[in-house]
């Protein structure tokens, strides 16, 4: 499927200017939508230590990705698939009450 803009269209911003906009509403949205709704934006790992125990074992079949890094010696790193458990240590961490609205945002790895 191509693009199919109307005859004589011309766009009043340029293309990095339009991502800027989109940008500016992304942020704005998401900060109004939080005040309004009492939500508090937390951001999670990517990332999470084997002997945490916080990643969850999938269905039992499945391995997370693990690796090792250079910094943490003798400890193996895993790609997180599951933020159930992380997210209740979170909430437990930064102190919000057993009932409290979390609004929590994953951001992928690319």
């Amino acid at each position: 499927m191509s693009l199919i803009l109307p005859e004589n269209y011309d766009p009043h911003m340029t293309v990095r200017e339009t991502q800027e906009a989109i940008k500016y509403i992304r942020d704005t949205f998401q900060r109004e939508f939080g005040k309004e709704m009492n939500l508090e934006r937390i951001s999670a790992p990517l990332f999470v230590e084997k002997s945490s125990g916080l990643n969850d074992n999938l269905n039992g079949v499945e391995r997370p990705v693990q690796f090792d890094v250079a910094g943490i010696p003798g400890e193996t790193v895993e790609v997180v698939h599951s933020l159930a458990k992380w997210k209740r240590m979170a909430l437990y961490q930064y102190g919000f009450s057993r009932n409290a609205e979390s609004w929590f945002i994953r951001i992928p790895a690319k």
